[in-house]
């Protein structure tokens, strides 16, 4: 789905938006500050050499479950803080979007959407929050896997910034 967004939407996309100082959510939705969405097939490369990097030189070890997410991965999207967005291409006829931490968070490792159109639809409704996976992870559910765009917190969000769904 990767391929056809670039061919068909856009091979570039790239934006970013802010909170104003002092705006803030409550409870699970209080780590929420900003949101982004870039990706763009002249940074394939790119993205996937550090990606690459990471995987080479700290999570090598494939018998280790945690290093093993760090393998056979597109990298579509830089989160910015050694952390990636990723297309897991491991299971031939799957193409999860998966995020890949470089420092133990708690997001390693899940899949966000069952493919990359499905995770720009799903995370659009989010108003692309944040891709640290603090930021996101208030909107999945363990018993249900992915984002789920329809969770009580994703309410909450559109209800804290006006949106109607």
């Amino acid at each position: 789905s990767l391929k056809e967004v670039l061919l068909t939407f856009s091979k570039k996309v790239e934006f970013r938006w802010f909170f104003p100082d002092g705006y803030e959510l409550d409870g699970a939705l209080s780590q929420i500050f900003s949101g982004d969405r870039h990706w763009s097939l002249d940074w394939i490369v790119q993205f996937n050499d550090d990606k690459n990097g990471w995987k080479d030189e700290v999570f090598p070890n494939t018998d280790d479950p945690y290093d093993l997410v760090w393998h056979n991965k597109l990298a579509f999207h830089e989160v910015g803080n050694g952390d990636y967005l990723a297309i897991d291409l491991a299971q031939p006829g799957r193409e999860p979007v998966i995020y890949l931490s470089h420092d133990d968070g708690e997001g390693h490792g899940i899949e966000l959407a069952k493919d990359f159109k499905e995770f720009l639809l799903i995370s659009s409704r989010l108003g692309c929050v944040g891709a640290e996976d603090w930021q996101w992870l208030p909107f999945t559910e363990a018993d249900k896997g992915f984002i789920n765009p329809d969770c009580e917190n994703a309410k909450k969000f559109r209800e804290a910034l006006g949106v109607k769904a």
